[in-house]
């Protein structure tokens, strides 16, 4: 009889087990606990492929498309409302500037590391943003397509202790717009990770859940 309840008392755990990872699985949405937000860089780096590169401070801001997302590659997430890329003399290796007459810029979901419940990292494209860059070897245009081969990678970290956003890193690689630097098209890489990253116009953390 003892050895049947133990039986019994070890299918229930298991049981119980598989229901609350199923539930972590079936989790289809993202709730964030704000729409809109604040990011800034210092430094973003934009990388040549020869190795030289420009560093400039970079401010965000924009918005969530809704409190709940989907989890679907290439649903639309959001967007980029406005920004600023360096002041004069604030960038180091060469100078940027924001087309800021390309706003807004899309972000779309690109997916999610992590096991769910506990995801640690989400990722969204970035669409439509428009910088022109001088680098070393000539001043060049950049402009992040709807494509994954021509994009702004933006990857969400996220603490799964507090569930909150800690800092968004970007990447990717874009290739020029017109041939700039010895009169070639050139691709540059992206990168760098957010100093900053809040709730638009405060300095509380943005917390994202599964539902």
């Amino acid at each position: 009889m003892k050895k049947h309840t133990s039986l019994l008392c070890a299918l229930i755990a298991a049981t119980a087990a598989m229901a609350l990872l199923a539930g972590g699985a079936s989790a289809r949405n993202i709730s964030t606990s704000s729409q809109q937000l604040r990011a800034v860089w210092n430094p973003l780096i934009v990388t040549e492929p020869g190795g030289a590169s420009v560093r400039c401070p970079l401010t965000l801001e924009g918005s969530f498309h809704s409190s709940t997302l989907a989890k679907v590659n290439y649903s639309l997430t959001g967007y980029i409302t406005s920004g600023s890329l360096g002041a004069p003399g604030s960038c180091t290796g060469g100078e940027g500037t924001l087309l800021t007459e390309t706003l807004p810029w899309h972000t779309r979901y690109f997916g999610f590391t992590g096991t769910l419940p506990n995801i640690s990292t989400i990722s969204i494209l970035v669409s439509g943003a428009a910088v022109r860059i001088r680098l070393p070897t000539g001043t060049c245009l950049f402009v992040a397509r709807e494509s994954t081969a021509e994009h702004i990678l933006g990857t969400l970290n996220r603490n799964v202790t507090t569930q909150e956003l800690t800092s968004i890193t970007a990447g990717g690689e874009i290739t020029s717009n017109e041939a700039c630097a010895f009169g070639l098209r050139i691709r540059a890489r992206i990168s760098g990770t957010s100093t900053s990253f809040t709730v638009l116009n405060t300095n509380n953390r943005i917390t994202v859940r599964l539902i």
